[in-house]
């Protein structure tokens, strides 16, 4: 039967049908116009569209259509591999929604789900959920059932409580359960070996459990928003941590030795904690591309953060650095500075060496001569100024100002 110029089975035009009254009904689709049809799925921008392979509707993507329910036949789509319904209001699924045995993927975000359907625990082959911002206060037993979920996200949703079975998804990969009024993690996060990210942000957490070391492929964290006075003991564990380690808003104010083994790691955010010292180890990690430090009580920066030779960019402000080290010359690669609203009243005569160095923010420091060294920075595009005291206008800034540099004194 044809739909939209393409050959499909008749139970799932009827299914493609009922859909195209509600979202004509909705205002989502114009009268009389038929689904969209979207060659590539994955690389598609539209937020309404089917997909098809050998036939039958592979993949089926209603976004934002203000959908209170799905028609009763929607099970007829039993070759869908892909669903995305995010952004409606729907609270239930109908019953016949179990009947979709080879979906894969499913994203409910943005929904009004009080709860996890049971419809969703009997597909056997689904691999990732996503079901952020609902309103879930729990998550069934049945949860542990689904041992095919590589991929469950239920951020900022009302979950107090987590099953004893989620610890057994021993192939999940990706774990998203923060901004939840959970307050504590369970030791047993340690048994989910394969995971590779994991987002606990939000969870007014006081303690992560020694466990959470022995997730040796994990590559993303964010444990930040939470009460954190402490890291493990053993947190170098996590040696294959590299994308982002986001422990931002914590009361943290010191770092175990241990951190000196996370060398493969690119971002890291120790925003608005207490740290008023960093330890030395912090220049073992040479892979560092992104160090955020602002909103701290820090003094003084150590000796090895010259180290950091892979460093890009550099966010300290709203700290009281009196003094910038020599080493900080050795940072090649720095683009960005950020060193706003502390004590600086001078800076390296080795400063220039910053040969990478494209945006300067000095803004609110101490600073009342601007070093002829400053002229150095040969890439330097944006340097902010105000807010010190200076004395006079040096000819150095006059250099920057012939060579394209926006000034702001």
């Amino acid at each position: 039967m044809a739909y939209n110029d393409h050959h499909l089975p008749e139970k799932e035009v009827a299914v493609l049908l009922g859909l195209e009254k509600l979202l004509q009904a909705s205002k989502r689709l114009p009268e009389n116009a038929p689904l969209p049809f979207l060659p590539s799925f994955q690389e598609s921008i539209g937020e309404i569209g089917f997909s098809i392979k050998d036939r039958q509707i592979s993949a089926l993507k209603m976004r934002h259509c203000n959908l209170l329910d799905l028609p009763d036949n929607f099970g007829e789509l039993s070759s869908l591999k892909e669903l995305d319904l995010a952004g409606n209001s729907l609270a239930a699924l109908p019953k016949s929604f179990s009947k979709l045995r080879q979906l894969k993927a499913l994203n409910l975000d943005s929904n009004r789900f009080t709860n996890l359907p049971s419809e969703i625990y009997r597909l056997p082959l689904l691999s990732a959920l996503y079901l952020d911002f609902n309103h879930l206060a729990a998550l069934p037993a049945e949860t542990g059932g689904m041992q095919n979920l590589h991929a469950l996200h239920v951020h900022h949703n009302r979950l107090s409580l987590l099953p004893e079975s989620l610890w057994t998804l021993r192939k999940l990969r990706h774990l998203s359960i923060g901004d939840n009024p959970l307050n504590i993690l369970s030791p047993e996060i340690g048994n989910l070996a394969a995971l590779e990210s994991l987002f606990i942000h939000g969870m007014n957490l006081t303690a992560l459990p020694d466990n959470i070391c022995k997730l040796k492929e994990l590559k993303t964290l964010d444990a930040a928003h939470n009460q954190l006075e402490r890291l493990p003991e053993n947190f170098g564990a996590l040696s294959k941590l590299q994308d982002y380690l986001y422990i931002g808003d914590n009361r943290l104010h010191n770092l175990p030795d241990s951190f000196a083994n996370l060398t493969r790691l690119i971002y890291l955010n120790l925003t608005d904690n207490q740290f008023q010292q960093l330890p030395p180890i912090l220049g073992n990690l040479n892979a560092l591309q992104e160090l955020r430090l602002y909103n701290n009580q820090l003094r003084t920066l150590p000796e090895s953060i010259g180290n950091l030779q892979s460093l890009r960019e550099l966010y300290l402000m709203n700290n009281q650095v009196r003094n910038l080290p020599e080493s900080f010359s050795a940072l090649d690669n720095l683009i960005h500075l950020d060193l706003r609203n502390n004590a600086i009243a001078s800076l390296p005569k080795t400063f220039g060496q910053l040969k990478s160095l494209i945006f300067l923010d000095l803004r609110a420091n101490r600073i009342d001569v601007v070093p002829a060294v400053i002229a150095d920075l040969a890439k330097l595009e944006k340097l902010d100024l105000r807010w010190n005291k200076l004395k006079s206008y040096p000819a150095a800034l006059d250099e920057l100002k012939r060579r394209g540099c926006i000034i702001y004194s």
